[in-house]
């Protein structure tokens, strides 16, 4: 019983992570969520490789996504980059959520 207690209450302070999870991935998942808002917030837009370089973020598709369930307007723009590879650049359309 206790054990589903701890889950429903990690799911309530954590929505966009699984209570699977252990404790500091949570933390850090909220905290890249948190950066990368701050970053398209500023108006520019960011693709998975900028996240990497400049934040760490290795899995920017599922922050992407996580903020898009939180009601943020997030645009995503495909391109090739110069090798050809498909890449995805992210941004918001309006200034905060709405």
């Amino acid at each position: 019983m206790k054990k589903n207690a701890n889950r429903f209450f990690c799911t309530l302070l954590h929505p966009f992570t699984r209570h699977t999870e252990e404790p500091a991935l949570r933390t850090k998942a909220l905290s890249q969520r948190e950066t990368v808002l701050a970053h398209l917030r500023r108006g520019e837009e960011l693709t998975t490789t900028e996240a990497i370089e400049r934040y760490g973020c290795l899995r920017l598709s599922a922050r992407i996504r996580e903020l898009r369930v939180a009601g943020y307007p997030i645009v995503t723009r495909r391109f090739r980059g110069c090798d050809g590879k498909h890449l995805a650049a992210y941004r918001l359309t309006v200034r905060d959520k709405p």
